[in-house]
């Protein structure tokens, strides 16, 4: 059983191409112009967001911020502790 498709591979692969051709700017465009803005602060296209997970940048902002928290946390929770001894 063959489908559309097998049938008329040829005429639609050339109809894509044709479509391509015909709007490569407007498509090309769009692309470049989704990006986002990781929490980082890094500018990133949007189908590259792994890539991005994995540098040394990101990872370097990840530990800061954890350290961050920690150390927060730390002061927080010691400051409780303190005003619990005054009572």
């Amino acid at each position: 059983m063959t489908t559309y498709y097998d049938e008329n591979r040829d005429k639609l692969i050339a109809n894509q191409r044709a479509y391509y051709q015909a709007n490569k700017d407007k498509i090309n465009e769009k692309a470049r112009k989704s990006k986002i803005i990781c929490e980082c602060g890094s500018s990133i296209p949007k189908g590259h967001e792994k890539r991005h997970y994995d540098t040394k940048k990101h990872q370097n902002f990840l530990i800061s911020k954890s350290d961050y928290l920690t150390s927060f946390h730390y002061e927080t929770s010691e400051n409780n502790t303190d005003d619990n001894t005054k009572s």
